[in-house]
């Protein structure tokens, strides 16, 4: 390696190639024809290098890859673009004396090295493509090429680099020419891609920046890492790409190619390496698998997509490497085929290659070597030339993936299994062919010849051979083949042919296992080869019959009966009693009960006569089933039902029962219940039992037993008949019927089948009785005992009613022996004595339950009595007296004073007392109206009493001295409590009434005003002693003066207040509370003349903590400049001692340094709006300084200048409507005194226009710049707004703000930006669209009137008279309007954007006219009634009139022409001489051929469709424009 070369040297040697090329350090100054020859080829050279401008960043890439690196970095390559200027930077060791003559040589100059791609020379030279002048560090070495010198290409200039240097890096500067080469390298370094270093040597991570114009940085990272594929000795290897986050792994394999033909150019290079990179998927997760997309040929670096063009086919070394190629791909497959790509490597091969004339031949050369080498796999596991294995397709596989006819001496044609089927198209292409249907019969006939084949094949195998087979056989040339084959199984074992036999037949029923007959000259096939559809298609294709059972009992039949028929025997069906089959039971004895009770029903059911009975047992069930399937005959157990059917039917009947003894009802029902007969009818059914009485009832209405719960109590004798209980006859006959006694069964099937009522169910029954009679509005006579009994029963029995609605009609007693409904009566509790005697008073007034309730339930069953008597009955507790007595006492007690009860003070105490020993509190508190005694015996109500401060801290003490100016609590309200009570008691009465102990600091009428006491404590007392009163009180206090308790203003108002208290100082006069210190600052020994000015508050330890609160109230109490400014103006105009002077000056500066938040003076302003946030504005901190500020300091107000920094300073955090407000300011001050061209300029580079894209709600999304790049506009009507919101980027500022700050809009010259210039409308219609004869007539006339005001001096004034005569009137469904943006900047694309909703805000459009038609206006069918103004708008604009709009709109509305007429006359619009002539004409025709033209044409434009009808905005002078589905423009 060449060493690097020392500063002097490398400039040395610089000069030393400048003075070879005939050019001094000093001068470029040579010219003679060969260098300007020269100069045009090089510039020639520069220029035709590549066609793509950016095509020398790969140049460049590649001259960092031929690098030299140290072994302790990775080879990376930076690229910085920003400001137009393209920076490169790669840490290689540098360059050296050789590096830099060859790259200001001209030819290229190759190093013998085959490591080496290229060399910095000829393709170096391809920056000169775009940039005049590039800047090059390396080493010691720093110089420049320009372009714009005499061989500025190749003759280096010693510079300084321009843009800082960085040690260890060879550095590149380019400076780009134009600005299409800049956007197009913008362009090109975003797309640059992993791929460009996948192939290269060296060069491992390139990263690139690019910085826009607004300081956006962009940055992406492209890097390679390289791993060993399985045995790294291999020339195979994993390249792992990446760009960020995103990653892509390519198989890697080099091929040498060794003794390569000599090239002239390359006498250096006896060897070359072709590298193929296959991209595959490494994740474990996903499988080792290839990555199919588009790729790059490589020439180290990325050519195209699809390969090389323009090759030079005549090269001998070209020809040499495409040969090579072969082998390469070759050995890279064979490679693929021992590792984990072994079964998907053929996705790879896309065969035939589609490539060039060149290429060509590789293409069919590679097919052709692919198809004959041993590639693939076949089922043996052995490789195998494509051509000679076949795949076989799924159908034609078992469930193993195994070919049907695969077999020992088969599996060696058979492509593996392990080959995907979705990779059959590649296996294809590369000579894999499908088995077909020919070599699937003759593998199939092999494998039949294996003995017993078909005997060990799993049922799967069959289905799908015949899936196969039925659809060969559905086509010709198979089917005789087939049947040849031995693939029916029959069903003695054996597999036969379907052509060796033709009467194979089938059964569609099952035998049930018996043997089918034999001896019928038939084959049966196998029970179950046809289970499947499928097989039962084959099987039926090849000829198997199928026989039904009917078909082969006459087969059978027909047989018996050609052998010999006339020895049949006969025999008579029935015997004995002749009756119907249908009529007649098999005799089954198992069904008939042996009980004697049941023998009246026997005739009724007769039996099968006994010499039907068959000597074989074994047969008997089945000679019975045929009897009852085949004859006719009932079965016997079809007996058990008959004779249930018989006795409930009978049993049914009110009447029969009672012919009945008790016993066969009972022996009846036993029966029913042994044969397990269920109710299939309605249930409860009717169904007769008898109960204890011996009376028959409904078995619903008779109860099993229970009579245990019944309650014992005479009381309750009354209900006793209405609950029957079942005879208990029925237990015993069914413990004499039954061996196995289950009696919980016999009881459910009673209750559940019969009908019988569970014993259970007599106490809700009872319940329900006892509730019904003391429910009555008619109540029955009951004695207190009765219904207090009935009452507990309930109780104890845990009934419950059925809702609030069900509740409170059952009666109970009172105390005095009246009956109530219950929730009219009160439960008496002991523990409401304690509410005092007040309570008492009202016990009389209210009925209170009588006390043998009380008595009539055990002690510790108490409460839950009493709760259930409140929850179930509605009895009232007593304390559901207290809200009413709460109530009437407040009631009471805040009324007027003369509603007072009397005696009113002892009463009132009492009152009182009740209302706190009931918890009572206030919805609303205070309730400061409520009325109490005072120690002086005075009534007055709350908001005037204060509660006795005795106890208490000094300050209450003390104005426990002033009782006597205030009302205090009497004191038997304190006699009436325990000691317990009082803390609660005061607490009450303070958060209840309002009490208070200290004076109440808010006027209750007016919340900003201080009440009358507090007023007058401030009036009275001295300042000292009211300070500490105050910190003493402030927890009182706080809530009122603070702004959490109460709005800021109201507390604002309240502190204002007291800080104008005077106070006193220690030294000098007293002063507004708000004007003092608690802080001394003035120096000891100050003069007593100037003492006063420290205000120093007269308070007891004025440092103490507690006084924190006094800076709420505007007290100073710490040192700060504020105190010192003061001062100092203070003492403006005054004779103050020099060294108190000097003290104070230095106090100001000391204070300033160390004050945190102190400024620079440039950073205030005195005066300034809320939208100043960057500015301090000194005028709300230091108020009473303006003399200072102003006069002695000269400090500035807000201009320009402020507002150009708060509008850079405008971030999107700031309130939109400070930066409406800044606009505002800006468009005044602009108005008052224009801006000059460097603050517009300011302006409009600063990110400070809010820019809404309807993304949100309120607000805006974004800051945009004013550039000219920028594109966002300016919504100035609200209609816009509201068409083009989300579609475009509009300026978040409303209409109306739009419009106040208009005369900045114009500063900024953004009058391009406003829709309401820029925008096109488009008329669409809805619905019918028809033309109006008679508006079209009255329009017309009244435009002959408008004519009159049109100028001679109009452009076109003929045209547009001609226009107004032909004006015609279109009547539409619906007129919408839709809006168009064309830009004004091409840099914003120069596309038309629409609108995304119709704009019907207009009743009417006018359309200007055209070369073919007049001014045509289209109305909507209720605009007859008022004119649209929109109407005479547009018309002054089409006739150049718009300062005329409202005569236009005049004329229009009149219906009295003659009117109109006159008055145009009077202020001077008269009618020329040809308009009088043309007056005098006949109007023309309205509904000619040209109208009807027009009009079919509306028509078939009406309906849903749209008419489309461009037109712009005009001003003086009119511009026509006209599209049917189009835009035509006219000159003006």
């Amino acid at each position: 390696m060449e060493q690097p070369e020392p500063c002097e040297a490398a400039r040395a040697h610089i000069s030393q190639i400048r003075k070879a090329k005939g050019f001094t350090d000093e001068s470029d100054s040579i010219g003679t024809w060969v260098t300007d020859d020269l100069e045009a080829s090089l510039s020639i050279l520069s220029e035709g290098i590549y066609q793509q401008s950016t095509r020398f960043l790969m140049e460049l890439i590649q001259n960092a890859d031929d690098c030299s690196y140290t072994h302790d970095q990775v080879p990376t390559m930076d690229m910085t673009y920003r400001d137009g200027c393209l920076r490169i930077d790669y840490n290689e060791v540098g360059f050296t004396a050789r590096d830099v003559e060859a790259i200001c040589k001209i030819s290229s100059t190759k190093t013998a090295s085959v490591n080496q791609t290229g060399e910095k020379g000829i393709g170096f030279k391809s920056v000169f493509r775009i940039a005049d002048v590039v800047s090059v560090r390396s080493r010691s070495y720093s110089f420049q090429f320009d372009t714009r010198r005499r061989l500025g290409m190749v003759t280096p200039q010693w510079a300084e680099f321009p843009d800082g240097a960085r040690p260890g890096f060879t550095s590149i500067l380019l400076r780009i020419r134009d600005e299409d080469d800049k956007s197009e390298l913008i362009q090109e370094l975003k797309s640059m891609g992993p791929g460009r270093l996948l192939f290269l040597r060296r060069l491992r991570r390139v990263n690139i920046q690019i910085q826009a114009k607004d300081g956006a940085i962009w940055r992406t990272r492209l890097g390679r890492n390289d791993k060993a594929y399985l045995n790294s000795a291999e020339p195979r290897s994993i390249t792992t790409l990446f760009r960020d986050s995103d990653c892509q792994d390519y198989w890697i394999y080099q091929h040498v190619v060794t003794k390569l033909p000599p090239e002239p150019r390359r006498t250096h290079c006896p060897e070359s390496v072709i590298a193929l990179g296959f991209p595959v998927c490494t994740d474990t997760r996903l499988g080792f698998k290839p990555m199919i997309g588009p790729q790059q040929v490589h020439a180290v670096l990325p050519v195209r997509d699809y390969g090389f063009t323009d090759v030079n086919a005549s090269s001998m070394w070209n020809k040499a490497l495409r040969d090579a190629a072969l082998d390469a791909f070759r050995a890279a497959i064979q490679h693929l085929n021992s590792g984990p790509l072994r079964y998907t490597w053929p996705r790879y091969m896309p065969l035939p290659l589609a490539l060039s004339d060149f290429f060509q031949s590789f293409g069919s050369s590679l097919g052709e070597a692919l198809a004959h080498d041993p590639l693939v796999e076949n089922a043996n596991g052995e490789k195998m030339a494509p051509q000679s294995v076949r795949y076989v397709p799924p159908q034609m596989r078992d469930e193993t993936e195994l070919p049907l006819a695969h077999t020992s001496r088969t599996a060696s044609k058979y492509l593996s299994r392990y080959y995907s089927d979705s990779d059959a198209k590649y296996l294809n292409q590369l000579g894999v062919r499908t088995l077909s249907d020919d070599e699937f019969v003759r593998d199939l006939r092999a494998l039949s010849t294996d003995a017993g084949f078909a005997t060990w094949k799993p049922e799967g195998w069959h289905v799908r051979l015949a899936t196969v087979l039925v659809r060969m056989l559905q086509g010709p040339g198979y089917k005789q083949s087939i049947k040849e084959l031995a693939l029916v199984p029959l069903r003695d074992g054996r597999w036969v042919s379907a052509s060796s036999s033709s009467n194979i037949v089938s059964l569609d029923w099952e035998m049930g296992g018996g043997a089918v007959p034999r001896a019928l000259g038939i084959s049966f096939l196998a029970e179950k080869a046809a289970k499947h559809d499928v097989q039962k298609s084959l099987f039926r294709a090849l000829g198997v019959k199928t026989l039904s059972a009917r078909e082969l009992q006459s087969l059978v039949i027909k047989k018996h009966s050609a052998e010999d028929a006339a020895r049949m025997p006969g025999r008579d069906v029935l015997t004995g009693k002749y009756r119907q089959a249908r009529e007649v039971y098999v005799d089954d004895k198992a069904q008939w009960p042996a009980d004697a009770h049941l023998d009246e029903f026997r005739p009724e059911i007769p039996v099968l006569h006994a010499d039907y009975s068959l000597p074989l047992e074994s047969e008997k069930r089945r000679w019975s089933t045929w009897l009852c399937e085949e004859i006719g005959v009932r079965k016997a157990a079809e007996i058990t039902p008959k004779l249930q059917s018989l006795m409930v039917g009978k049993y049914s009947k009110s009447t029969y029962p009672q012919l009945l003894r008790r016993e066969v009802l009972i022996a009846h029902t036993v029966f029913l219940f042994r044969t397990g007969w269920t109710c299939q009818e309605q249930k409860p059914p009717r169904f007769l039992v008898a109960s204890q009485t011996g009376q028959y009832r409904w078995a619903q209405k008779v109860y099993l037993g229970g009579l245990d719960k019944y309650p014992a109590d005479p009381h309750f004798d009354e209900f006793r008949q209405e609950f029957p209980v079942l005879h208990a006859d029925y237990y015993y006959y069914y413990s004499r019927a039954v061996a196995s006694k289950d009696d919980d069964r016999w009881s459910a099937w009673l209750c559940e089948e019969a009908g019988v009522q569970q014993g259970s169910e007599i106490i809700p029954r009872l319940q329900s009785l006892i509730v019904e009679t003391h429910s009555r509005a008619d109540r029955r006579p009951h004695s207190l005992e009765a219904l207090v009994a009935h009452t507990v029963f309930l109780f104890r029995t845990e009934w419950a009613s059925q809702g609030p609605e069900k509740r409170g009609m059952f009666w109970v007693a009172s105390e005095g022996g009246e009956y109530l409904n219950a929730p009219l009566v009160y439960i008496d509790t002991t523990q409401q004595h304690s509410l005092g005697r007040y309570f008492n008073e009202f016990r009389e007034q209210f009925p209170f339950l009588h006390t043998k309730y009380y008595a009539a339930v055990k002690e510790e069953e108490m409460d839950r009595w009493l709760g259930w008597l409140r929850g179930e009955l509605g009895v009232q507790d007593a304390s559901d007296l207290v809200p009413r007595l709460q109530s009437l006492t407040v009631m009471a007690c805040s009324g007027p004073n003369s509603s007072l009860p009397s005696p009113a003070r002892d009463m009132l105490i009492s009152r009182t007392m009740f209302l706190f020993r009931t918890h009572w509190t206030c919805k609303t508190p205070p309730l400061d109206r409520f009325w109490f005694v005072t120690e002086s015996g005075e009534y007055l109500q709350a908001r005037r009493v204060y509660l006795d401060a005795t106890g208490h801290r000094s300050t209450r003490e003390y104005y426990g001295r002033f009782r006597h100016e205030f009302p205090f609590l009497h004191a038997e309200y304190l006699d009436a409590l325990v000691q317990d009570e009082v803390d609660a008691w005061l607490a009450w009465l303070r958060d209840q009434f309002g009490l208070r102990q200290v004076p109440r600091l808010v006027d209750r009428s007016n919340l900003t005003m201080l009440s009358a006491d507090f007023n007058h404590l401030l009036s009275t007392w001295p300042s000292k002693v009211f300070l500490v009163f105050l910190r003493d009180e402030w927890s009182e206090y706080a809530h009122h003066l603070e702004p959490s308790g109460v709005g800021d203003s109201t507390a604002s108002q309240l502190r204002d207040q007291i800080g104008a208290m005077m106070a006193s100082c220690c030294v000098g006069a007293a002063r507004p509370l708000r004007d003092t210190l608690t802080v001394r600052v003035f120096p000891s020994d100050t003069e007593p003349s100037i003492l006063p000015l420290q205000r120093l508050l007269d308070i007891p330890d004025p440092q103490d903590a507690s006084w924190k609160f006094l800076e709420k109230l505007g007290v100073t109490i710490r040192d700060n400049l504020t105190i010192y400014l003061w001062t100092l103006e203070k003492v403006q105009g005054s004779v103050v001692p020099k060294r108190f002077a000097y003290w104070l000056y230095r106090r100001i500066q000391e204070r300033q340094e160390e004050d945190a938040d102190a400024v620079r003076y440039d950073e205030c302003v005195w005066q300034g709006a809320q939208f100043i946030r960057t500015f301090h504005i000194l005028e709300t901190i230091y108020p009473e300084c303006e003399q200072l500020f102003r006069q002695v300091l000269v400090h500035q107000d807000v201009d320009f200048e402020v507002l150009g920094s708060e509008a850079e300073a405008l971030t999107t955090a700031t309130p939109l409507s400070l930066i409406v407000d800044l606009f505002g300011e800006i468009s005044a001050r602009a108005c008052a005194s224009p801006m000059d061209d460097e603050f517009v300029g300011r302006l409009r580079s600063a990110r400070m226009f809010p820019v809404d894209e309807g993304n949100a709600e309120t607000g805006f999304d974004d800051l945009y710049s004013g550039a000219n790049d920028s594109e966002w506009y300016i919504a100035d009507r609200p209609h816009l707004r509201e068409s083009f919101r989300g579609v475009v980027s509009l300026l978040s500022i409303s209409p109306q703000d739009i419009a106040r700050a208009m005369p900045l809009i114009t500063a900024l010259g953004f009058e391009n930006r406003l829709l309401s210039r820029i925008t096109i409308s488009n008329l669409t219609t809805r619905g019918e669209v028809k033309l109006d004869p008679n508006q079209t007539e009255t329009f017309r006339a009244k435009s002959k009137l408008i004519t009159r005001m049109l100028p001679s001096s109009v452009p076109q004034r003929k045209q547009i008279v001609a226009a107004l005569d032909s004006l015609r009137v279109f009547v539409a469904s619906r007129v919408l309007l839709e809006w168009t943006i064309t830009p004004a900047d091409d840099r914003w694309g120069g596309h038309m954007i629409k609108s995304h909703l119709y704009d019907d805000g207009v009743r009417a459009v006018v359309l200007p006219p055209t070369a073919s038609t007049g001014i045509e206006l289209y109305l909507e069918p209720d605009s007859g009634s008022c004119l649209p103004i929109e109407v005479a708008h547009r018309l002054a604009d089409i006739c150049g009139i718009a300062e005329q709009v409202h005569l236009v709109y005049f004329i229009l509305s009149q219906t009295n022409l003659l009117y109109v007429e006159c008055y145009l006359d009077r202020h001077g619009f008269l009618a020329t001489p040809t308009e009088l002539h043309a007056a005098d004409r006949e109007p023309a025709p309205v509904g000619g051929a040209e109208e009807e033209r027009q009009l079919a044409v509306a028509k078939s434009l009406g309906g849903d469709a749209l008419r489309n009808r461009v037109f712009t905005t005009l001003k003086s002078t009119p511009r026509i424009s006209l599209s049917f589905f189009g835009t035509e423009q006219l000159p003006p």
